[in-house]
């Protein structure tokens, strides 16, 4: 499995910050914070146009990189928001810590206040930053094991279909046998009524046979009297 990180971050407040703007008023300062070496990812907290030497933003984010956390540290720049006019944004101050000694102290997961120097860009330590900040491991599965789960999932799909198709089949022969059994009743039921019929004719036939005996015994009574 590869290994990969979270930096979770709450830039909480700085204090004091030299006035890199002393020659137009106050500092109006805003955080960049990033994970180096991976510094594709820069974050930033919002301007706080109320605060001069000291700020208060806190303004939370969460920084992934893949690490290894020996060989990064979070960067954290204090910077004065000039005006449109202005080429470049002066840099009040930097702090940077080491994820490896921070991990080393209070582990994975656990997240740990902490004020840091800041450093002018002359590398004089001027004013405090003060974080919250926590490491999170996250463990990815490799790529093998991913087309693996895909596999299985697509066998899983395949037999699941041909369950559904048995039981379509199975159903379709239940209503097979139902309607042989109902052609079955229905022939009986025509074979009991031809047979009623025979017996029916056969019935009234003897009646009819008697009553012609019967008139015959009467005619030859009536002759003899005669």
């Amino acid at each position: 499995m590869s290994t990969k990180y979270d930096v979770e971050v709450t830039v909480i407040s700085a204090k004091e910050l030299i006035n890199v703007n002393w020659n137009n008023g106050q500092n109006n300062p805003y955080a960049v914070i990033w994970i180096d070496p991976a510094a594709a990812m820069k974050v930033s907290t919002k301007t706080n146009k109320e605060s001069d030497t000291t700020s208060r933003w806190e303004e939370r984010f969460v920084i992934p990189f893949d690490g290894p956390t020996e060989d990064a540290q979070l960067c954290i720049d204090i910077v004065h928001a000039g005006t449109e006019n202005d080429t470049i944004n002066p840099v009040i101050g930097w702090a940077r810590l080491i994820l490896r000694k921070f991990v080393d102290d209070v582990g994975f997961g656990n997240s740990v206040s902490r004020t840091l120097d800041l450093r002018r860009p002359s590398g004089r330590v001027q004013g405090k930053v003060k974080v919250k900040l926590s490491v999170r491991k996250i463990l990815c599965p490799a790529p093998a094991l991913l087309a693996g789960e895909s596999r299985q999932q697509e066998q899983g799909l395949l037999l699941e279909e041909r369950t559904s198709m048995t039981r379509e089949i199975l159903k379709g022969l239940g209503c097979l046998a139902v309607g042989v059994a109902a052609v079955a009743v229905g022939v009986s039921a025509v074979a009991v009524g031809v047979a009623g019929g025979i017996l029916l004719s056969e019935i009234a036939a003897v009646a009819v046979g008697s009553k012609l005996i019967k008139k015959a015994a009467e005619t030859k009574s009536d002759d003899e009297k005669k």
